[in-house]
C-alpha cells in the first residue's frame, strides 16, 4: 500500500512539472542588434574584399557578423585552448558547424565559405605555428575583419 502511494505521488509531480519544464530552461538570446564593427585596414581589408556584398539577408548578415566579432573576443581572451594554427582551424571549423547548423545559411551564399577560409589562410596561413602574440594579435584581427565584411560592407 505504501508503495502505491509513492508511485501515485511520483505521477501526480510528473504531471505538473513535466509539461512546465520548458518555462524553467533557460532562452537562447540573440545576437545584439546593431553591431557595429570597425572597418579593417592594410592587409586584412585586402584579405576580407572578396567577402564583402556576399551575404544578403539582413538577418544572416547580422547572425555570421556576430559569431565572428564574438569568435574574435574569444581567440583574443584565450591563452590556453588554442595553441597553434591548426587548433585554430580545428576550432574555427567546429564552432561555425554548431552555431549555424539548422539556420538555413548552409550552402545559401555561394563561395562565402571559400571566401572566409581564404581570408584567414591568406592572413594566418597554412602552416601549422604557434599562436604566439603576433600571430594572435592576426587571427584576431582577421575574425574581426570577417565580421565587419559580412555585417558592415554586406
Amino acid at each position: 500500500m505504501n508503495r502505491l502511494r509513492l508511485i501515485m505521488l511520483a505521477a501526480a509531480v510528473l504531471v505538473v512539472v513535466v509539461p512546465r519544464l520548458p518555462d524553467f530552461m533557460p532562452k537562447p538570446t540573440p545576437p545584439p542588434d546593431g553591431l557595429t564593427v570597425p572597418a579593417p585596414t592594410g592587409k586584412f581589408m585586402e584579405a576580407v574584399k572578396p567577402i564583402c556584398g556576399k551575404v544578403t539577408d539582413a538577418k544572416d548578415r547580422q547572425q555570421i557578423a556576430s559569431f565572428y566579432a564574438a569568435f574574435a573576443d574569444t581567440i583574443e581572451r584565450d591563452s590556453t585552448i588554442v595553441n597553434n594554427t591548426q587548433q585554430f582551424r580545428t576550432a574555427n571549423e567546429r564552432a561555425t558547424r554548431l552555431c549555424f547548423q539548422g539556420l538555413g545559411i548552409h550552402g545559401k551564399y555561394t563561395g562565402l565559405p571559400e571566401a572566409i577560409s581564404k581570408a584567414s589562410v591568406g592572413v594566418i596561413g597554412l602552416d601549422i605555428a604557434p599562436m604566439d602574440a603576433a600571430k594572435r594579435a592576426d587571427t584576431v584581427e582577421v575574425l574581426w575583419a570577417i565580421a565587419w565584411a559580412v555585417g558592415e560592407a554586406g
